[in-house]
């Protein structure tokens, strides 16, 4: 029975696995840590966005309400004047309710927010009826052609 006793490879070839080992783990750890970043940065863009609307919106609303009780009007029409001199994107429409308001907030980053107000024909004050995000349009980058397809019978 005859045994090997040349070992002189056997150490390196673990040094070299274990350095393999190492850098395979640390390219794993920079990939994982840049895709986390990059999620980390859309979420605090999206964040930005969305509150920075959010605050177009207050101060919407608190010059809707200073319009209301600062002004001298006597009816709802002057009030209804008075909005679409002052902005002229938002849409007015009368209902049974009262006036309803709705207007588009958009940020830089394309993202829009919905706001419907009514007011009351007492004009005590504008209600929020709804504050909402509206979905940003979805497209593909590649377009799928469809054709026509002929039976012949």
């Amino acid at each position: 029975m005859t045994k090997l006793k040349n070992r002189k490879g056997s150490t390196s070839i673990l040094i070299i696995l274990a350095f393999l080992m190492l850098i395979i783990f640390s390219v794993l750890a920079i990939s994982s840590a840049s895709a986390d970043y990059r999620l980390a940065q859309r979420n605090a863009n999206w964040t930005r966005d969305y509150y920075h609307l959010e605050g177009l919106v207050a101060e919407y609303r608190y010059q809707l309400d200073l319009l209301l009780y600062n002004e001298n009007v006597i009816n709802i029409d002057q009030i209804a004047d008075i909005i679409r001199e002052r902005d002229p994107e938002v849409f007015i429409e009368f209902t049974m309710e009262g006036m309803n308001l709705i207007r588009i907030f958009e940020s830089d980053g394309g993202r829009r927010i919905l706001l419907r107000t009514v007011l009351d024909y007492q004009m005590e004050s504008f209600k929020v009826i709804s504050l909402r995000e509206i979905p940003i349009e979805f497209q593909y980058k590649y377009e799928i052609q469809f054709e026509d397809v002929e039976v012949r019978g």
